[in-house]
């Protein structure tokens, strides 16, 4: 009966809900060059790997130009870490927005919904 027991266990499906692609996701690693995005760390599943590139396409270019202007060398070393925090706060917030997006979509796809 032990035996029957765990065998199910082994054979059962992986758990496709949100709380596990995020968890997954936070583990993926990537990187953005000339607007594509490269996985340097996979999560093993090529559709949670695609959202996180799709929240870097998506979020990235929306912040370049405030990146770079955040580089001018008059503004004052002080001035240009909260600048940069800041930056790096409202980017953060757009990526994990577009990643619940895409866990979304990607458990309504894999429910058959």
């Amino acid at each position: 009966m032990i035996l029957a027991a765990l065998l199910m266990l082994q054979a059962a499906p992986a758990v496709d809900d949100g709380a596990t692609i995020g968890a997954r996701l936070q583990n993926w690693r990537g990187s953005l060059s000339d607007g594509t995005c490269k996985t340097r760390k996979s999560t093993g599943d090529l559709q949670i790997d695609r959202i996180g590139c799709a929240a870097m396409e998506r979020c990235v270019p929306q912040f370049e130009s405030r990146y770079a202007g955040a580089q001018d060398r008059a503004i004052r070393p002080e001035v240009k870490k909260v600048m940069l925090a800041a930056l790096n706060g409202e980017l953060a917030k757009c990526v994990e927005s577009e990643r619940k997006t895409g866990i979304a979509a990607l458990v309504a796809k894999r429910a058959g919904a």
